[in-house]
């Protein structure tokens, strides 16, 4: 998601906290939504706080359709250890 501070579709700004039942089930179970999968799914991208190591989160992708048909957590994906971690993979792939 873009970081503009436009109320635009996929503006960090304005896509968190949109869909009410995401929010909510995400945020009650310790998960920091900010970003979707790249590959255009509606799939959250959130940072776990309750696997800290230190003040990093670990970055999993969620199952949206779990979420929004059972309101049940199901971690599809462990996308890094950290954002920091994620980060230093993305720079070294590009």
């Amino acid at each position: 998601m873009g970081n503009e501070a436009k109320d635009e579709y996929d503006d960090v700004s304005s896509f968190l906290g949109k869909d009410k039942i995401i929010a909510r089930v995400t945020t009650d179970n310790g998960l920091i939504h900010f970003a979707r999968a790249s590959e255009g799914t509606y799939d959250p991208i959130c940072f776990d706080s309750k696997k800290r190591k230190g003040r990093e989160c670990e970055i999993v992708r969620l199952d949206h359709e779990e979420i929004l048909l059972h309101e049940k957590i199901k971690v599809v994906e462990d996308v890094a250890p950290s954002l920091k971690e994620f980060m230093e993979i993305r720079i070294k792939n590009r």
